[in-house]
This record gives structure tokens, sequence and C-alpha cells, in this order.
């Protein structure tokens, strides 16, 4: 009854760090000269929180086969602290950026728009510069709904956006320790960040999707934006789904764990019996 208790009390307790410091995720958008765009996005989940080698990779497992059953490539990686996997995106255009059907299985990303809504970063053309505006926080991260699943998720859950631009903004930035043309919001999941950015004139990618009027222009695919807005909920639900499992494989591992340090050696006939 006691080992009952201590396994429950346990349980407990790798739930609360697995929801207060899972980790963190940095996504940077490059825009290039002709209006296209290169999205790199890195998960990376503390080496800490994963016990040893074997559940490491089952957890590194779970997330990689959301990823395979959405056709998404990756990159695994690590650091000192962080187990990565990194996602790579090209996106033809602004248009092609702002449709979330172009991140369909990329979870965890910031959502832009070219006209201004809630929970999202208004990105557009005007006098042919690209302009980037908002609020990064939990809602723009489409993670509002993972982050309450525990207090220490507001401080301890990570992220940060990062544009590169052609050439120096001329109006904007990001943090005081970033160098044009990079600029960079960082944060965690309890922060608000204002997000103001401005180019250079970039008339060739303005051409090719036209520049918008203040907050009036909508992408031209916005008719998809319904169902695509299904698909970004779906997203939150299996992350939200991974962490859980992620939960329930390290009980397992405690569990077992304890099991083999309290049974006598030469006493597992008996247990099975």
């Amino acid at each position: 009854m006691k080992n009952l208790k201590f396994i429950s009390i346990l349980a407990v307790v790798i739930g609360l760090l697995i929801l207060a410091g899972c980790g963190r995720n940095d996504v940077t958008i490059t825009v290039n000269k002709d209006g296209s765009f290169h999205a790199n996005v890195t998960y990376g989940i503390e080496k800490a929180l994963m016990g040893n080698a074997e559940v490491q990779d089952q957890v590194k497992a779970l997330i990689t086969d959301t990823l395979d059953q959405n056709n998404v490539p990756y990159i695994e990686g690590e650091t000192e602290e962080y187990v990565t996997i990194t996602v790579e995106r090209d996106f033809a255009d602004l248009n092609d950026l702002v449709n979330e059907d172009s991140w369909r299985g990329i979870g965890m990303v910031p959502g832009f728009s070219r006209k201004q809504e809630g929970g999202k970063l208004w990105l557009r053309y005007e006098d042919n510069k690209l302009k980037l505006d908002g609020t990064l926080d939990a809602a723009s991260f489409d993670a509002t709904e993972l982050v309450s699943q525990g207090e220490g998720m507001n401080t301890s859950f990570g992220g940060s956006l990062t544009f590169v631009l052609p050439e120096a903004a001329e109006e904007g930035g990001g943090n005081a320790d970033t160098e044009a043309p990079v600029y960079s919001w960082i944060g965690t999941a309890g922060d608000t960040i204002a997000v103001s950015l401005t180019s250079a004139p970039m008339p060739e990618a303005a051409a090719a999707v036209g520049n918008d009027e203040a907050g009036e222009n909508v992408p031209a695919d916005d008719e998809s934006q319904p169902e695509s807005s299904v698909g970004a909920g779906s997203r939150v639900g299996t992350l939200i789904g991974v962490i859980a499992l992620i939960v329930l494989l390290l009980i397992i591992a405690v569990v077992i764990a304890i099991k083999k340090r309290k049974t006598p050696a030469g006493d597992d006939d008996k247990k099975i019996e």
C-alpha cells in the first residue's frame, strides 16, 4: 500500500515536471528578395525530463511519428540541454506563408494573416515594404490550450520568432542583442511581446502578390481559412496528446524501476505466479 501511494505521488511529480518545463520552440522566417520565404522550426525537449536513453528515444518517436504521419521531413539533433527536432519549409510568396494549410502537420508556430485579426500576426506589403505587426504570446503560437494545462508552463515553456530580412529594416526591430538584418522576439509562454517591423522597399516581392490597403486585404485563398482553422485546433490537440503520452511513459518507467528495486533476486517466478 505504501509503495502504491509512493508511486502515485511520484507520478504526479513527474506530470508536473513535464508540464512545467517541457522545452521550447524557435521559429525563424527568412525573407528573400523575390518574395519567397523559408521557415526553420526547431522544437527543443529538455534532456533532464526524459530520463534514460530508452525513454528519450520513445519521447522523440512520439513527436517524429506525428510529423511522419503528415509527411513532414525533419532533422534530429541535440544541444547540451535539449534534444531537438528541426523542420524546414519553403513558401512561394506571402499568400502561401499566411495560408494555414501550408503549415499542415507543423504545430506550435505563429499564425500570420494579411488582415488584422485576433491571435495572429499581421503581415502584409504596404508601399512595397513588408510590414509585420501584432502581439507574440501563447495565442499567436496557437498554444493557449496547451499552456493552460499547468502553471509552470507560463514561465518554463519558451519560444522565439526571428525574421531575417534581405537588408536592414527601415523601422522597428526585435531584441536589443540582435543585429540587422536579423530581428528576434524571445520570451516565455507567459509573456506578451509587441512585434513591429518594416522592411526596406521590396518592389519585386510586393508586385508578385500586390500591396495591401491598411487592414483590408484578405489572402487570395481566404475561403480555405475556416477549414484550416480546424486543422490548427487539431495540432494543439495532437501536441497535448503527445505530452500525455510522455507522462504515461515516464510513469511506466518509474513503476518498472521501483519493482526491480523492490523485488529480491530470484523471486521473479514467484511474482509471476
